[in-house]
């Protein structure tokens, strides 16, 4: 069938097919509310509503030779210059015509996105367009069909079968070789490895399979112009996986399917990045939270899932979280300097409006970007498990411990997780064993490794409550009460002691549940002006009523609770004599906050 032959249907739904394999669908015209592609283009804030409808065109695709095919639309009228995009990325800027010539090669068969933006002169947006494009296996010469096909149908792995305006066209799908080599930490070929081939593809099933003797691997007849997954194994090693296309035949490029695993230093192939390689070194796989993760609760607990069976102590010794962002949080708001050190500052960079884009958290290629940050807890604060096998660990934080967070989002701490000890910065982690990994111990993605785990915290908005008042039994002339509140008001990590009055000044004074830890300011007495009594005799007189300092009161944290959940009022001078049927009411005053800043309800 010549180029040509284009079949022409609702402008609507199909600018143009091109039976050498391609076809162009194009969807209901674009609002001009409607996003562009570029999310950054100067004519968004500036320029007024334009007809975008009158200033758009069809992309039409056309093979021009082997894998390279031509990309054209009609000028638009004023443009200067057009950014074409290809499934959401970049594809081409400042192109100055109405046409681009595109190689496929590395392109999946199936369904992709097309779309242009027009510029005119002044950088303003003037038109844009996003469409559908399906690009399918080279089709031979039609044959009529007695009965059309419905839709599009493998009739086997290596034949399918497509129909166009009542005409059936058989196909058979290419196949080549696939090869390459697999080396071992020592950056030697690793022989002995089993190298299995499958395709992702819901419609049907592939997969070979073979065994290198030598450290080089190489197996045929492997569907071309589809996505597969090449998994590289030997025990003892971490399991590695590699996703490709696998390209045509017959292209001048002899190493074009050459997919290794690793990496000979003395050679630098160049056909495999170092961290492909397969290792005896043990190695994070998996986390929870996850890498990148936001919303994480702040008492989660951490679990690790290892490539092999681990020795506990390096593992456990050996954990550490730390900060990574410089700021302050919203109950330590009125000292000097920053409640946590990180590096980079607390404010909008890593925060949730940025994530909103599809931003992650940087990755941990380099022990400087987490190794600055402040100490928050090493494993002494968890209560830790392992399965059966000793491949994964669970770090379940004890009672009263939790990561700090904060009321406010703009406010909210990134930790890191690592294995990097605070006291003598200890980074082994070994297998069974004995093998040692000292660098570089989370492998979470196909990418390279990195040296800490990064995450952010949720928010706390719930205010604390005061839920029950218990009167203790002393001496008289002694009066005491336990207070008990809904949660934890002061969190101990392993560098600071987060609670209401930390930064320990008058003003941050109003904020404190109980003395804070090591307060000038902020001391026991100055937290029982947080707090009234009132003391009613049995014919309802009112013997006293004021605040707690008043009677000399001081309120501290019950060193008994490890939750600290629960605040003790003690006074020892009273102007009132007590009475047994005395009526005591005790109320805490507001501002008093919780560690994340939440005022009292």
């Amino acid at each position: 069938m010549s180029q040509e032959n284009h079949r022409t249907v609702s402008s609507q739904f199909l600018q143009a097919l091109i039976l050498a394999g391609l076809s162009a669908c194009e969807p209901p015209a674009m609002h001009p509310s409607e996003p562009p592609a570029s999310q950054n283009s100067q004519a968004t804030a500036t320029s007024a509503p334009m007809a975008f409808e009158n200033r758009t065109a069809s992309i039409v695709v056309e093979r021009e030779e082997g894998n390279r095919y031509k990309l054209s639309w009609p000028t638009i009228p004023g443009a200067a210059n057009y950014k074409l995009f290809l499934d959401g990325e970049l594809l081409k800027d400042q192109l100055k015509t109405s046409q681009y010539q595109m190689d496929i090669s590395q392109l999946s068969w199936g369904l992709h996105k097309l779309g242009y933006e027009s510029f005119d002169r002044n950088h303003r947006l003037i038109g844009y367009l996003a469409q559908e494009w399906d690009l399918r296996p080279l089709l031979p010469e039609p044959i009529k069909s007695i009965k059309p096909c419905p839709e599009s149908k493998m009739i086997d792995l290596w034949t399918y079968q497509d129909c166009y305006d009542g005409i059936t066209y058989t196909g058979s799908i290419e196949k080549n070789i696939i090869f390459g080599k697999i080396y071992s930490d020592s950056q030697r070929l690793l022989a002995g490895t089993n190298v299995l081939v499958r395709l992702i593809n819901s419609r049907f099933q592939f997969s070979k399979e073979t065994i290198s003797t030598d450290g080089i691997f190489r197996l045929v007849d492997i569907p071309v112009g589809y996505q597969v997954e090449i998994i590289a194994s030997k025990t003892g090693y971490t399991t590695r996986r590699r996703i490709e296309i696998v390209k045509s035949p017959g292209k001048s490029d002899p190493n074009a399917n050459r997919y290794d695993f690793g990496a000979d230093l003395a050679t630098a192939s160049g056909f495999s990045a170092s961290y492909n390689t397969l290792s005896d070194k043990p190695e994070v796989t998996m986390a929870l939270p996850s890498r990148s993760q936001r919303n994480v609760a702040p008492n989660n607990a951490f679990e690790l899932t290892f490539s092999e069976p681990m020795d506990h102590q390096g593992v456990e010794n050996n954990f550490a979280i730390r900060s990574f962002v410089s700021g302050k949080i919203s109950v330590d708001a009125q000292s000097g300097g920053d409640t946590f050190n990180g590096t980079v500052p607390i404010q909008r960079e890593y925060q949730p409006d940025a994530f909103k884009t599809g931003e992650t958290l940087p990755r941990y290629g380099n022990l400087a970007q987490y190794q600055t940050g402040t100490p928050i807890f090493d494993s002494s604060a968890f209560d830790i498990s392992w399965n059966a096998d000793d491949t994964q660990v669970t770090f379940a934080f004890k009672p009263g411990k939790a990561l700090p967070t904060d009321k406010d989002l703009a406010r909210l701490p990134i930790y890191t997780l690592a294995f990097d000890s605070f006291g003598n910065q200890q980074r082994d982690i070994r297998d069974k064993s004995g093998v040692a990994r000292s660098e570089k111990h989370f492998k979470l993605t196909d990418g390279d490794f990195e040296e800490a785990l990064a995450f952010e915290v949720q928010a706390d908005t719930t205010p604390p409550r005061l839920e029950n008042v218990a009167q203790l039994e002393l001496p008289m002339r002694a009066l005491a009460f336990a207070l008990t509140f809904s949660e934890p008001m002061l969190l101990k990590t392993h560098s600071l002691d987060i609670a209401g009055g930390m930064a320990d000044t008058l003003e941050s004074c109003k904020q404190a549940p109980a003395a804070y830890p090591g307060a000038k300011v902020c001391t026991a007495s100055r937290a029982g002006q947080n707090y009234t009594l009132t003391v009613k005799a049995a014919d309802g007189r009112i013997k006293f009523q004021g605040p707690w300092s008043l009677l000399g009161g001081e309120a501290h944290y019950d060193a008994g609770d490890p939750s600290f959940t629960r605040v003790i009022l003690s006074a020892s001078t009273l102007p009132f004599l007590q009475a047994t049927d005395d009526h005591y009411h005790v109320q805490a005053l507001s501002p008093l906050s919780d560690p994340a800043g939440n005022f009292l309800d």
